[in-house]
């Protein structure tokens, strides 16, 4: 899949798109104002997969094609999710065995996802947050909530309501919508649909990164302790 880029220039402060292809590594890009080349680095990410789809569904919010937009929010999503656990899995495996896993026991982590989830992002939501911070997705929103100030929820990209960083208002704005276009094909949504649901994404995607931060934290300090009773 092409995945266009948002690139702003450095030099001439011009802001343009470069194509991307999947995962692949992206090549240096030209401005076209300047001349400028400008190298890309891909940020550190739960998901690249997600990060470089939700760049697909904001340049279909642009163009008009708002139902593309909504399918490639909620692909990136379930990646992002369905990757954070896998991961984890990798990394629990590496920590007990001291080897990497092996292609036959990550099939069977895909597995072990697929048959929990049930094709259901509230169930892979839950499933995903009770493995990383010990809470279903909204316990951890509402503890995030109860102890962070206002500069912490903005850093972290929640929204400013929140209910619109629980699972139900992620699901009808646009799971639900998701689920019409595949199963009833409906084609006919609007702009606001399509940035309802886009922001709706982006806010499950940033509680993921918490998430996996906080998972990440966790797992350095119990090293740390370890390491100073060795």
């Amino acid at each position: 899949m092409k995945i266009p880029i948002p690139v702003g220039c450095s030099a001439c402060g011009s802001e343009f798109s470069t194509p991307a292809i999947g995962a692949e590594k992206i090549p240096p890009a030209t401005c076209p104002k300047c001349g400028a080349q400008i190298h890309i680095f891909d940020p550190l990410s739960v998901s690249l997969i997600a990060d470089r789809l939700l760049y697909r569904s904001q340049h279909e919010l642009k163009e008009g094609d708002y139902t593309l937009s909504i399918i490639c929010t909620a692909i990136a999503l379930e990646t992002a999710f369905t990757q954070a656990f896998i991961k984890w899995k990798k990394i629990e495996h590496c920590q007990k065995l001291k080897k990497p896993a092996t292609e036959t026991e990550i099939d069977a982590w895909e597995g072990e996802y697929r048959s929990q989830t049930k094709s259901s992002f509230e169930k892979s939501a839950n499933l995903v947050a009770l493995d990383l911070v010990g809470k279903t997705f909204d316990q951890f929103v509402n503890d995030f909530l109860a102890r962070s100030n206002t500069v912490a929820l903005i850093k972290a990209g929640f929204p400013k309501s929140e209910s619109h960083a629980k699972l139900n208002h992620i699901y009808v704005e646009l799971f639900r919508r998701r689920n019409r276009i595949m199963h009833w094909g409906q084609m006919d949504y609007q702009l606001d649909d399509a940035q309802s649901a886009f922001q709706a994404g982006c806010t499950a995607f940033s509680i993921l990164k918490v998430m996996d931060r906080e998972r990440c934290e966790a797992m350095e300090q119990a090293w740390r302790e370890s390491s100073l009773n060795r």
